[in-house]
């Protein structure tokens, strides 16, 4: 048997002239491929197994608080065409005072502590501004480790990629008349410090906080259904990708009634309109329809995308429901539920008290059951008690200016450690986490409702719960 390969001479000289020696180079060659054919076929057999040995679940365990009550109908909103701005505030070139910009070359590198200045690091910019001097200006430099289309690049290439995104988000908006989106006046500077150049945008501040804006957007959905259609234009033209609630803050204007205006402040990534407007699932960018707080607003939304040719989801191979429908239902899901956590809130007296704590009890559970923890054998009273009091210095150790659920939502590393070591709980198998103590727990005091869910954090397996 002659096992020489018969398609070309040139690889006659590295082919072994024994039969001994071919047969040696086949089981190299074969090993491999079988291998991976078995871990392919293992894979597929059991699609979860291989992520949950790193931490990973492919569908998240959560447990929610389940509510047979209707939930209260909102008041109509009588939204009135003529209301709508005809002309928007876009830009437009700011006025800064020689004196203003002295200081700021004073102040300059951002990445130097300084007293007179308050900083804010957002990813590859410093965003500064000076309380005394200067509190209605704010300016950004780059600062450093970043890449523009996949390239590193200069600080100051990256303060002009971001500015020339800011003047062509200027003309969109006003060719589209996309009046309930604000972009307030900057300015590009260049400043020579010590021989070395600065560019620098300036740009009129807008005072808000970040951690309120999802609350916002929740209570004025109704008046914000033209605001998310505007929003999904602007995103299909421009290629805006990360879009969030926190910077395209709410402006709380009664201006316009029946309509609600948004500031864009997010101008380095403009290259992806399908992520703009669907997310990315893996990668903790909720898109648009991420953004919006009813089914109207939901289909606004789908349907001016589609009509500026944006009607698939960024691919994501960790995405099950590829589809815009699938999308859909996810976030109807998304609205239900915190539709239903702000109503648990109101209920419990939580909104006027935002660190209200949960009360220690048996949640009908057998206090005197023993429970074997890594630090040795204690009893149910024991671990309710430690589980609680864990929950509850969370609550009141949270910052004030986060919002309501930020502050109530608590992860129960500590606890979960321990109960079980430090290597978190790795199984895909809902049954078993079912049958672990701290679920049983959490299970009875959702039965009493102290708490409104709890689920599995799919990185590292230990457990959160939503107060």
């Amino acid at each position: 048997m002659n096992l020489r390969p018969v398609s070309s001479v040139s690889f006659s000289r590295f082919w072994p002239q024994t039969r001994s020696g071919q047969i040696t180079v086949c089981v190299a060659i074969a090993l491999p491929a079988l291998a991976f054919v078995a871990w392919w076929l293992y894979r597929s057999k059991s699609p979860t197994s291989h992520l949950a040995e790193h931490g990973w679940r492919k569908i998240p365990y959560v447990v929610t608080r389940q509510d047979p009550k209707p939930l209260p109908a909102r008041t109509p909103v009588n939204v009135i065409a003529s209301n709508l701005p005809t002309t928007g505030s876009w830009g437009g070139d700011l006025k800064i005072s020689q004196e203003r910009i002295d200081k700021v070359k004073a102040a300059l590198p951002f990445s130097h502590d300084n007293p007179e200045i308050t900083r804010i690091k957002c990813q590859t910019l410093w965003v500064v501004y000076f309380p005394k001097i200067t509190p209605d200006i704010v300016f950004m430099s780059a600062s450093g480790g970043y890449e523009i289309d996949g390239h590193p690049c200069l600080d100051n290439d990256l303060i002009d990629h971001i500015y020339s995104n800011m003047q062509k988000g200027v003309e969109i908006c006003k060719t589209n008349q996309l009046s309930l989106l604000v972009i307030p006046p900057f300015k590009k500077l260049e400043i020579e410090v010590d021989g070395k150049p600065y560019k620098l945008i300036a740009q009129r501040r807008v005072r808000y906080n970040p951690h309120e804006q999802k609350r916002l957007y929740h209570r004025d959905s109704q008046e914000m259904v033209e605001t998310m259609r505007q929003l999904a234009t602007f995103i299909a033209l421009s290629g805006a990708e990360r879009l969030q609630w926190d910077n395209t803050p709410f402006l709380d204007d009664q201006s316009y009634p029946g309509y609600r205006q948004v500031a864009l402040l997010s101008w380095k990534f403009m290259n992806n309109a399908s992520e703009g407007i669907f997310g990315r699932e893996g990668y903790l960018i909720p898109g648009l329809i991420g953004m919006v707080f009813s089914e109207k607003q939901l289909n606004t939304v789908v349907s001016e995308a589609k009509s500026r040719g944006i009607a698939t989801p960024a691919g994501n191979p960790r995405e099950i429901e590829k589809t815009v429908q699938g999308r859909k239902e996810i976030r109807l899901r998304e609205i239900e539920y915190y539709d239903r956590l702000c109503q648990f809130h109101e209920e419990k007296g939580i909104c006027q008290d935002p660190r209200k704590e949960i009360p220690v009890e048996s949640y009908g559970l057998d206090v005197n059951e023993e429970v074997k923890m890594v630090s040795g054998i204690s009893t149910m009273r024991e671990v309710i008690q430690f589980l609680i009091d864990e929950i509850n210095e969370a609550i009141n150790k949270a910052p004030e200016e986060q919002s309501i659920e930020q502050r109530r939502f608590v992860s129960l590393e500590k606890v979960f450690k321990a109960l079980y070591g430090s290597k978190g709980f790795n199984s895909s198998k809902d049954q078993e986490i079912k049958e672990l103590v701290l679920d049983r727990i959490l299970r009875a005091m959702l039965e009493h409702e102290k708490i409104y869910s709890f689920g599995v954090i799919m990185r590292n397996g230990n457990f959160w719960v939503q107060v």
